[in-house]
C-alpha cells in the first residue's frame, strides 16, 4: 500500500495483476492504477504516518473510484476495470469497501451491463466480484446481510446471486457471522443449506450452540442446524477414516523383518516376537 504515495503508477499497477496470464489487459489495469493513485494523493498528498489511516485513504479513494465507474454509460465498457478494481478489494481486504461491493453486485443483477456484454466478461466480472465478496472480513458485510432481508425484491434476490458466490470453505466464517448476526427465519435457513453444501468440520461448533438457543425459539431451524451437523460429521468421516489408515512412518519401524542384525538382544526379542504363544505364555503373564 506504501506503493502509492512512494512510487508510480507502474509499480501501483502490480496490485490489480495476477500471475501468469490475465484476462484483464495491461492497458486496463494500468489506467485503472493512474485514476486511483490520481485520487488519492488529491484527497491525501502526504502518506498518512499509520497504517490504519493508510488504509482508510486508500478505501475512499477506491469507493470514490468504483462509484465513478458504476455512473459510466455501460456501452462504455467499465467491467474489465471495475474487475481490476475489485482485486484490490480482494487483496488489501477493505472492509468499509463492502457497501461498493454490494452496490455493484446489485447492479450486475439488475441487468445493467447485461444487454452489452459477452458471456465471458460477464464472468470475469463475476469471478472478481465473488474474490473481493470472499476476501472481505466476515464482520464487515452488515449491509449485504441486511440487503438479504430487504423488502425490496430486487435488492434481496442480488444479495441472494451474492449468496452464491459464498460457497467455498474459506466463505465459512462469512457464513457463520451471517447466521448469528441475522434474526430472519428465511435468510438463516439459506446460509445453513451453504454450510451443508459446504460441509466444513470446522463450523460444527458454532452450528451446535446455534442449534441449542434456537432449540425453543424457533424449533424448525434448530431441527434444520442439527440435520446440517450430521450431514457435515458424515461427509467428513470417510475422510478421518481414510486418514486414520493411511501408514505413517513410525510404522516402517514395526514392520522390519526378524533377520535384521541388531544385536544379540535384540535378535532374542524379535525371535521371541515372532514364536508362537504357549500356555506358558499366559500363566506367566506381563513382566
Amino acid at each position: 500500500m506504501q506503493t502509492a504515495w512512494s512510487s508510480g503508477s507502474d509499480a501501483f499497477q502490480a496490485l490489480f495483476a495476477l500471475e501468469g496470464e490475465d484476462i484483464i489487459p495491461g492497458d486496463v489495469r494500468l489506467k485503472v492504477a493512474i485514476e486511483l493513485r490520481h485520487r488519492l494523493l488529491e484527497a491525501c498528498p502526504d502518506m498518512p504516518p499509520s497504517v490504519l489511516s493508510r488504509q482508510d485513504a486508500f478505501a475512499e479513494a477506491l469507493r470514490h473510484l468504483l462509484s465513478t465507474l458504476l455512473e459510466l454509460p455501460p456501452p462504455m465498457s467499465v467491467e474489465l476495470a471495475i474487475a481490476a478494481a475489485l482485486r484490490a478489494v480482494s487483496r488489501l481486504r477493505l472492509g468499509t469497501v463492502a457497501d461498493s461491493v454490494c452496490g455493484i453486485l446489485y447492479a450486475l443483477h439488475r441487468g445493467h451491463w447485461a444487454p452489452y456484454l459477452s458471456t465471458p466478461r460477464i464472468w470475469t466480472l463475476r469471478m472478481a466480484l465473488a474474490g473481493a465478496l470472499c476476501a472481505l472480513p466476515p464482520e464487515s458485510l452488515q449491509t449485504f446481510w441486511r440487503d438479504f432481508e430487504s423488502p425490496d425484491p430486487m435488492l434481496q434476490n442480488a444479495m441472494r446471486l451474492g449468496l452464491e458466490f459464498l460457497r467455498a470453505g474459506h466463505a465459512v466464517p462469512h457464513l457463520l457471522a451471517g447466521l448469528e448476526s441475522s434474526r430472519e427465519h428465511t435468510t438463516r435457513a439459506r446460509i445453513v443449506d451453504c454450510l451443508e453444501q459446504i460441509a466444513e468440520p470446522s463450523a460444527i461448533p458454532t452450528l451446535v450452540r446455534l442449534r441449542q438457543a434456537t432449540a425453543k425459539s424457533d424449533w424448525t431451524l434448530s431441527r434444520h442446524i442439527a440435520r446440517c451437523i450430521r450431514v457435515i460429521e458424515q461427509q467428513n468421516k470417510e475422510e478421518h477414516e481414510r486418514l486414520l489408515l493411511r501408514p505413517s512412518e513410525a510404522a516402517a519401524g514395526l514392520l522390519r523383518p526378524a533377520t535384521r542384525d541388531s544385536g544379540p538382544r535384540g535378535r532374542k526379542e524379535e525371535l521371541d516376537l515372532l514364536r508362537p504363544a504357549s500356555s506358558e505364555d499366559f500363566l506367566r503373564g506381563p513382566e
